[in-house]
């Protein structure tokens, strides 16, 4: 389909934002300026589906930018769906000629659709892959934490920061300063999590199975390069609860109770 026939499809649900000029954002990436690490600089709306270019970069290696796949799974959410083989091209002249073209090469191999929710093909993406179950696809969709719920959930956080304490207390003077890294990122991470209303909150049920969500959380924060600790909590609770697959990775908490939604689905 050619991209103006689809703008006139769609009107107002057809949008293409960019926060960056084309030489703005190749300049930072040929210079691996890891301020730019995680963003996302383009994106591309069409009904129910959307292309975004994303800046990602192992430590010590050139930066690349990536093309992920998200869809609408129902008339308020969206999930991340894919991500495409192909390196993004600053160089190309169109960029939002460009992203259209991959995006719509993508739908039509892949029976999405861009003026339903698709969120049949999203749990069947999910199936082939073997995690999460739909069961858990439904708790991913639908569970959403309470104030209450929120309220306990940094509760736990605060529990955990505490025990750090205990533990950094029994540290000498030099095995303090070898883990002072570790450290001040934890305390980051502990203070962001209990000061924050951000929305990824509504998305930490799934952490609260654990005993020391503040470890998994951390762990996944520490392993991307965001200057905002802020940032990078959001990626990685999006991450974490996204994917549920870390069950086995570290210790349940025994007197975790399922939410009344979740009562009787297999996990």
């Amino acid at each position: 389909m050619k991209l103006e026939t689809m703008k006139n499809l769609l009107g107002n649900k057809y949008k293409f934002t960019s926060d960056y000029e084309n030489d703005e954002i190749r300049k930072a990436v040929n210079e691996n300026d890891e301020n730019i690490y995680g963003e996302v600089p383009y994106v591309l709306e069409a009904g129910c589906v959307d292309i975004e270019v994303e800046i990602l970069g192992e430590e010590d290696e050139p930066m690349y930018g990536c093309y992920n796949i998200c869809v609408k799974i129902d008339e308020v959410n969206w999930r991340t769906f894919d991500s495409l083989p192909e390196i993004v091209d600053f160089n190309v002249p169109d960029m939002e000629a460009e992203m259209f073209r991959l995006l719509d090469e993508y739908v039509s191999a892949n029976n999405l659709s861009y003026t339903e929710p698709n969120g049949k093909q999203f749990t069947e993406m999910m199936r082939k892959f073997g995690t999460p179950t739909d069961s858990q696809t439904q708790e991913n969709t639908v569970t959403k934490m309470s104030a209450a719920k929120q309220s306990e959930f940094k509760l736990k956080i605060l529990e955990n920061y505490e025990s750090y304490i205990d533990k950094w207390l029994t540290l000498t003077p030099s095995q303090l300063i070898e883990q002072a890294e570790e450290i001040a990122l934890t305390k980051q991470v502990c203070e962001a999590l209990l000061l924050t209303d951000e929305g990824y909150m509504n998305d930490a049920e799934y952490l609260m199975r654990f005993e020391n969500p503040l470890e998994i959380i951390y762990d996944e924060c520490s392993s991307v390069k965001m200057m905002d600790v802020s940032d990078a909590i959001g990626y990685a609770i999006e991450r974490i609860t996204s994917n549920q697959d870390i069950d086995n990775d570290y210790s349940l908490d025994e007197n975790y109770t399922l939410p009344d939604s979740l009562q009787g689905i297999e996990l």
